[in-house]
């Protein structure tokens, strides 16, 4: 399916967790059987759009890894199962893989891919561009993003292997050197990060600068929005560059992870608190969670996702007569 270029999509309400609080009476003379504890629970929340459920669908689960497309979302859960939710109009959802051993999960604008733990990368989706059916075959990869509508991995030996949509030069102009350590896919380019610390930037209409004014220095992380690009220092400082995103970065060191959405940012402090800045016409701002506590965040077009810090599950409480007590929301 060829879309018109330039297409922006319009793609709050966040994920409250339920812990289930058995209630029993008892008489002194019974005894009571109390669960052995369950293990902690690290949960999704999302904010933002919520067109086709991508907020309002976060699944129940114990998740460890999050990505945002244009309006669906993908989780990795702790035991390498991959989870989809929201708009399911190109297979978005409904493609998913459903075995287990994967390492790693990325949401493009209406396609995903997927790192599993041999090194074979898996995509599902929209494939207008051949996103899925070029998907390089065989093992050997040990990361992944998807863009637009182009792809990006990233070989063990530090290649970059790139497929998709290439009108701008974001699949065919990938550098052919090794000694990459990172990827990341933004609308209509690539960016990729060496060893030493380097950006390089290729394809892209390049309407904002989001290849021509990528920055010089020493980097640890990249991550890139529809037009505009980000990374990481050394001492955990956040970079920006491309559409508007240089207005607004948070000040200060010690974020330790960053991503981009369509017209705006989210970034991740080492005190696991959500720093979100750009545009607002979504709630992609005002929805973002306070408090600190998560562990990983990612960005959509209209939506963000958010990993919290493992809580205990309270398992129920159960009497002789083997009943259970209602469950009690936290809110």
């Amino acid at each position: 399916m060829k879309v018109t270029r330039g297409l922006r999509a319009r793609g709050v309400r966040r994920f409250c967790a339920m812990l289930a609080i058995g209630v029993v009476a008892v008489s002194a003379a019974t005894s009571v059987a109390v669960a052995a504890p369950a293990p902690d629970v690290s949960r999704v929340v999302a904010w933002g759009e919520d067109t086709d459920g991508q907020v309002s669908g976060v699944p129940a689960g114990d998740f460890v890894k999050v990505s945002a497309g244009d309006a669906h979302s993908v989780a990795l859960t702790r035991d390498g199962h991959v989870v989809s939710w929201g708009s399911d109009g190109d297979r978005q959802v409904s493609g998913t893989p459903t075995e287990d051993g994967f390492t790693a999960v990325s949401a493009g604008r209406w396609h995903s891919a997927a790192l599993r733990g041999d090194g074979r990368v898996v995509s599902w989706g929209d494939d207008g561009y051949g996103q899925v059916t070029d998907t390089p075959v065989g093992g050997g990869f040990a990361a992944v993003s998807a863009g637009g509508f182009h792809s990006l991995a990233l070989t063990r030996d530090g290649h970059v292997v790139a497929w998709g949509d290439d009108e701008f030069g974001q699949v065919g102009d990938a550098p052919k050197e090794s000694g990459f350590i990172a990827v990341a896919a933004g609308f209509d380019f690539s960016l990729a990060l060496t060893k030493t610390g380097r950006i390089v930037a290729w394809g892209g209409s390049d309407e904002f600068g989001q290849t021509s004014s990528v920055p010089s220095g020493e980097f640890t992380a990249i991550a890139a929005g529809e037009y505009h690009g980000l990374a990481l220092t050394k001492d955990g400082r956040v970079v920006a560059w491309g559409d508007g995103m240089d207005r607004g970065v948070p000040p200060g060191t010690g974020f330790t992870a960053v991503d981009g959405g369509e017209t705006y940012s989210v970034a991740l402090g080492k005190d696991g608190r959500i720093t979100v800045w750009g545009k607002n016409d979504h709630g992609q701002l005002e929805g973002a969670p306070t408090g600190s506590g998560y562990r990983a965040v990612a960005a959509g077009t209209a939506h963000s996702l958010a990993v919290e810090a493992a809580v205990p599950e309270v398992p129920p409480v159960t009497g002789s007569g083997g009943g259970t007590g209602s469950l009690a929301p936290r809110s």
